[in-house]
């Protein structure tokens, strides 16, 4: 599902997020300054997360299955967000697939720039949270009932 791939794309960005550098060098500067971008995209795309987990959340459970009003309103806020999404990565030239490798290769700095920045640290932790509370929310709404299946 979409969906899921992108939850784990936000884990994984957050995951490298517990990790960037800070020296004197003007290399050194330079890196620093992508880390600060990479943490700053990093949680501007966990914060839109948010508000999209938020109103799918908010979409009613479908009664009966054969009801497509739920698939459809769904589809409308992942499709809108999606382009917000785009609009973000566009605004800081950068993509998805970049963000990962830059996540990857500079894990120990990343980590060290949140341990510098604890109120970052801090607002990243509280975002994923908040992330996993409304999928588990969603999807315990979507799993199939075993209320009688005990019985």
């Amino acid at each position: 599902m979409v969906h899921r791939a992108w939850l784990y794309l936000c884990i994984l960005l957050t995951a490298a997020l517990v990790a960037a550098s800070s020296s004197t060098s003007p290399a050194v500067a330079q890196a620093a300054d992508a880390i600060d971008a990479h943490v700053a995209l990093s949680v501007a795309l966990l914060e839109l997360s948010v508000d999209e987990w938020r109103e799918r959340v908010a979409v009613p459970a479908a009664v009966n299955p054969a009801d497509r009003g739920r698939a459809a309103a769904l589809a409308s806020i992942a499709k809108r967000f999606k382009a917000q999404r785009d609009r973000i990565y566009r605004k800081w030239g950068s993509t998805a697939a970049a963000e990962v490798v830059f996540s990857a290769k500079h894990a120990a700095d990343i980590e060290d720039y949140l341990e510098v920045n604890p109120q970052i640290k801090g607002h990243i932790d509280v975002l994923s949270q908040t992330l996993r509370g409304l999928t588990d929310l969603e999807e315990s709404k979507t799993a199939p009932s075993t209320a009688g299946a005990n019985q």
